[in-house]
């Protein structure tokens, strides 16, 4: 079976199961043959997307690189969480947050753009992405910036539910608009929560929904579906259907 390692600081290593079925697991994440480059999207060395790009997508009326806007980017603002799920996919550190300063992230955004085009969807990522300092600061810039579309804040909803400042400054960052929650939600059954996070989130859950009901922030439920909660699918959608907050369940 294909496995994640990831660290604590108390207890160390600790191995954590991503698939049962080793073969499926690495011919899911492709081959690397089929990649644009050997380089990030937003690299300018000559190995980078850049370079590939301008290689491999020329435009035959002029010779120059066609840029194409990007449908979904993904970016991971801190590696740090505030939950020690059993799987963490992430690798996320507990304690302190480690995070990507303000200035870097706005260059690396840029850069992604100035090469590719404008983002119609930037998802926040982590990690926590709610633990960054500048989080706020970050989320003005994006809905501010006349090539991004739109802004998906992906988040475990604690932060949410706890802090009331942060959630009052949420609110007032969603009237801006071009922005919407995905909320980790592994259903309405006890069944899955402890295997899932470590611990029972579901009145986390409602009350970060609660905040988001009386905003009027969208939300799209994400949900982790294992053998455990399969069962409780269309619960989660009937539960989903008593919010007009909520968009859909992914």
């Amino acid at each position: 079976p294909s496995q994640n390692r990831y660290s604590c600081p108390e207890h160390g290593l600790t191995d954590s199961l991503l698939s049962s079925d080793a073969r499926f697991y690495w011919l899911s994440r492709g081959s690397r043959e089929n990649e644009a480059s050997s380089g990030c999207a937003c690299s300018a060395e000559p190995g980078g997307f850049a370079g590939t790009l301008g290689r491999n997508a020329l435009t035959p009326e002029t010779g120059e690189c066609e840029k194409l806007a990007t449908c979904l980017a993904l970016i991971e603002i801190v590696d740090s969480c505030n939950l020690s799920c059993p799987a963490c996919f992430a690798d996320s550190h507990r304690g302190s947050v480690h995070s990507s300063p303000l200035d870097n992230l706005q260059r690396r955004i840029q850069g992604v753009i100035d090469r590719k085009g404008g983002i119609e969807i930037l998802q926040l990522s982590g990690g926590e992405p709610t633990l960054h300092p500048q989080f706020f600061e970050l989320l003005d810039w994006l809905q501010n910036h006349p090539r991004i579309d739109y802004v998906l804040l992906n988040t475990n909803g604690v932060r949410l539910a706890a802090d009331e400042g942060f959630s009052s400054l949420l609110a007032s960052a969603f009237h801006k608009g071009k922005f919407q929650l995905y909320l980790q939600f592994d259903g309405v059954q006890s069944a899955a929560q402890q295997t899932l996070r470590g611990v029972d989130l579901r009145p986390v859950r409602l009350r970060a929904l609660a905040k988001c009901e009386a905003a009027g922030i969208p939300v799209t439920l994400a949900m982790t579906v294992t053998e455990e909660n399969l069962d409780h699918v269309w619960e989660a959608a009937c539960f989903g259907l008593g919010y007009s907050c909520l968009r859909g369940i992914s």
